[in-house]
């Protein structure tokens, strides 16, 4: 049995006391979206909670001014993630368009980030479901990272991100767990 730690559905048009990372480590923020995002062949239709305009979920838009590499970084809340059976981050994402850029997950812990999920490049038109396992013996924050592609068909969207006290597996299976990837 898993139990819930937290959820965030967009819904309540909040980040969920997530913040947009500011201070040079990123170019871009994550933004609120209902419906479609801006350019065509891109993003979610429609948020995945509700399925309708009455939903939101976030995005980050690739469209110029924005260039190839400029990234946007989301940062959860502290999380005590101790215990024998680990923790796990579920969210829907959507990475459709020709340009896709990549989607990252990092844990950050005493001042060390660890990439610990990966994915790049075109995952198919409709949202898709992503699980990553993760255990520490200390609190720590979850960043989500979204990179540019080469082109403007490269939005990136995510909703209804949860995470659980128990284990799950990997998430979708071709997403790259990278352990024990320690950056800056």
């Amino acid at each position: 049995m898993c139990l819930l730690v937290w959820n965030c559905t967009f819904d309540n048009d909040n980040l969920c006391n997530w913040t947009n990372v500011n201070g040079g480590e990123d170019k871009l923020n994550w933004n609120l979206m209902h419906s479609t995002t801006p350019t065509d062949d891109t993003g979610p239709s429609n948020d995945h909670t509700t399925g309708n305009i009455d939903g939101a979920y976030i995005f980050m838009e690739s469209s110029a001014p924005i260039v190839q590499g400029d990234n946007a970084m989301l940062q959860s809340p502290e999380i005590n993630t101790t215990g024998s059976r680990g923790i796990c981050l579920n969210f829907w994402y959507s990475m459709n368009g020709n340009s896709i850029g990549s989607l990252k997950v990092y844990i950050e812990e005493t001042g060390t980030r660890r990439l610990i999920w990966s994915l790049s490049g075109h995952q198919r038109t409709e949202c898709r479901n992503a699980s990553v396992p993760e255990h520490s013996n200390q609190n720590v924050h979850i960043i989500l990272e979204a990179t540019v592609g080469d082109g403007y068909l490269g939005d990136i969207a995510l909703d209804d991100i949860a995470m659980t006290r128990g284990p799950c597996i990997l998430e979708p299976s071709n997403a790259r767990p990278i352990s024990p990837n320690i950056v800056g």
